[in-house]
């Protein structure tokens, strides 16, 4: 415990920014299915047909869709037809007052690789595998000016966490023109990519030095200075002293987090920005992979500290909706803080 309090006093020195956002988390489709890795795609918009006639329509029938079911808290579902000539889905569905819609994915399909929402309100998504919440996404409301009939909220499942259910909470209806209502939903199933074809994180790393020894050729000036600065942390990051494992890093880790940070830093200096772009992508990838390490191991103690792993997870996604603003100073801190908490779980 006085390690953990020593590194923090180190990294609060840094300012961390409090705009965040998800992740794992996809509004295109396409870059969803992109991100999905061997699966089979199944659902989509909701037909009329597949419904009883009335505003409501019985659960004990009429439920059950090529993905799985859908079911709620209450006795029924809300469920409304498009206006002919609006540009939306055949027909909308929306929980009652107090209700949650269930989603529950066939676990005869296979494992759940991720999942789209066609919504036109607010609403708090919560992932289940049995009890355990596995995340939780707000998606965003429609706005009051959209010429949008709908949006889009995906979600992938990187860590191939067990997905029994999700549930969605509507979300505060004075936020948005509409209440909580899902116009189609699509799933993804799989086993995911094969593990052993994934680069380790050490490979990640000696690929973003070999990457930039590339660039020196193209580099002038000052640009040719910071380049070479980089690659000196990034080699010191490889020193066998800061790796327990080729995926995780020893007790030293503060160090290679400081190491990136200075690569980083150097990077963001070059003026020739195009040129070194995905180089800090990559150290973002590199950080990730770590991150990500550390929470499996984690995972694997029976008396893991699951409210430290919530941080650790927590500050994960702010590091890659950082990353993803090309905030990238920040992100590192970001991916500290989770490998902090999650090598102390």
């Amino acid at each position: 415990m006085t390690r953990l309090l020593t590194t923090l006093s180190i990294a609060i020195l840094f300012c961390v920014p409090s705009f965040l956002n998800a992740q794992e988390t996809f509004t295109d489709p396409a870059e969803w299915r992109d991100a999905i890795c061997d699966a089979t795609f199944v659902g989509g918009e909701f037909i009329r047909d597949e419904f009883a006639d009335g505003p409501f329509f019985d659960l004990a029938a009429n439920q059950t869709l090529d993905w799985g079911s859908i079911g709620t808290t209450g006795e029924s579902i809300g469920l409304f037809p498009t206006p002919i000539g609006q540009a939306a889905p055949d027909v909308c569905i929306f929980p009652l007052i107090d209700q949650d819609l269930i989603f529950t994915p066939d676990p005869a399909a296979g494992n759940v690789a991720g999942f789209c929402f066609q919504y036109t309100g607010p609403a708090l998504i919560t992932i289940y595998d049995g009890s355990n919440v596995i995340d939780t996404i707000m998606s965003p409301p429609l706005p009051f000016d959209s010429t949008d009939p709908f949006l889009m909220i995906c979600w992938s499942n990187s860590n191939q966490a067990n997905v029994t259910r999700i549930e969605l909470t509507r979300g505060d209806p004075t936020t948005s023109p509409n209440a909580l209502s899902i116009c189609g939903a699509e799933f993804a199933f799989g086993d995911g990519c094969d593990a052993d074809s994934d680069p380790t994180c050490q490979d990640r790393l000696q690929g973003i030095i070999d990457g930039l020894y590339g660039k020196l050729d193209s580099a002038s000036g000052y640009d040719l200075d910071w380049i070479e600065a980089a690659i000196y942390e990034l080699e010191c990051a490889q020193d066998p002293v800061l790796w327990e494992t080729e995926n995780r890093l020893s007790d030293y880790g503060t160090l290679f987090f400081q190491k990136n940070f200075y690569a980083t830093y150097y990077l963001e200096c070059v003026s020739d920005n195009a040129l070194v772009e995905d180089c800090l992508i990559g150290i973002q990838d590199l950080l990730g992979c770590v991150v990500d390490a550390e929470i499996d191991y984690a995972l694997e103690n029976p008396d893991v500290d699951t409210n430290l792993l919530a941080y650790a997870e927590y500050f994960e996604e702010y590091a890659d909706a950082f990353a993803d603003s090309e905030m990238y100073l920040n992100a590192v801190l970001l991916h500290f803080y989770a490998w902090l908490f999650a090598n102390h779980a």
